[in-house]
């Protein structure tokens, strides 16, 4: 259909683990476009859907550090980085980098809310 890209929003992680996979392997087998999978912590499956939407191919999934991650949010990209490592997956991204970056937010976060 002439679509650059295609994004599969599995919001609140109605997406199980298993079906994120079969259906990551579906499209990827029909479409050329690249492939996204975007979700959130609602329900608790959202890293465990995007690992497996890994194992199957996909492209990109959505995350964020992880003052920011789990609720209504994404899930958190470090324990993501660490499943990866070594793998033919592995993002190459700098988890100490990373860290620093979230332990920085994480203060600010308190300092300014008070918490």
């Amino acid at each position: 259909m002439g679509a650059d890209s295609i994004c599969h929003q599995g919001y609140g992680g109605p997406d199980c683990p298993g079906r994120c996979f079969r259906l990551v392997t579906a499209l990827k087998k029909a479409v050329k476009a690249p492939l996204q999978l975007h979700s959130h912590y609602s329900s608790g499956m959202a890293a465990m859907s995007c690992l497996k939407a890994i194992e199957a191919g996909v492209d990109g999934i959505d995350t964020c550090i992880a003052p920011f991650a789990l609720r209504s949010s994404h899930p958190a990209i470090e324990p993501l980085l660490v499943a990866l490592e070594g793998t033919d997956r592995d993002t190459g991204l700098d988890l100490a980098q990373i860290l620093k970056v979230a332990i920085t937010w994480n203060r600010l976060r308190r300092n300014t809310c008070n918490l």
